[in-house]
């Protein structure tokens, strides 16, 4: 199996963004140091800590060869911004359905304009369900999502 880290921002259209930390009124459980980068977002400018990032297509990185061979697996640790990040790999998730892996931050996907609603309801017209891991494995997800969650959405092809 290849796994290909990649240094971007998952987006639905290309360009460059500001990764910064929230501020404590946008979510409160982030620590306000220069040094705590893993809640950084494109939707958190707070000016504590900043950093320019550029923000591609998974499609068109499909489109141009970059990526080759079928991909299996796409893991969204992008801090409120996996429902654009999804919209971006449109083609990848119809195509080769991938069993995609998302951290569902709901104070993050506030701040975007998005909930975990939006992203069950996206991978759900392409027929994904969702799951959880639970007592050794996965159970199909079914209610909301109201703190940080690992949500596994299986593609049409795969039963839990």
């Amino acid at each position: 199996a290849n796994i290909t880290p990649m240094r971007f921002g998952a987006h639905h259209e290309e360009g460059t963004a500001w990764l910064a930390l929230p501020t404590a009124e946008q979510y409160p459980r982030v620590e306000q140091t220069p040094d705590d980068t893993g809640k950084m977002s494109i939707y958190g400018p707070s000016g504590v800590k900043q950093e320019q990032i550029e923000l591609r297509r998974l499609d068109s990185l499909l489109a141009s060869g970059a990526i080759e061979g079928r991909v299996s697996l796409l893991k969204r640790d992008v801090e409120g911004n996996e429902f654009n990040a999804l919209r971006g790999a449109a083609a990848i998730l119809r195509e080769h359905l991938p069993t995609v892996i998302a951290e569902i931050n709901p104070p993050l996907l506030k701040l975007s304009g998005r909930s975990y609603e939006d992203i069950a309801g996206l991978l759900g017209e392409l027929g994904y369900t969702p799951h959880v891991y639970r007592h050794g494995g996965l159970v199909a997800h079914e209610e909301g999502v109201e703190a940080n969650t690992d949500i596994v959405f299986l593609p049409p092809r795969t039963s839990a």
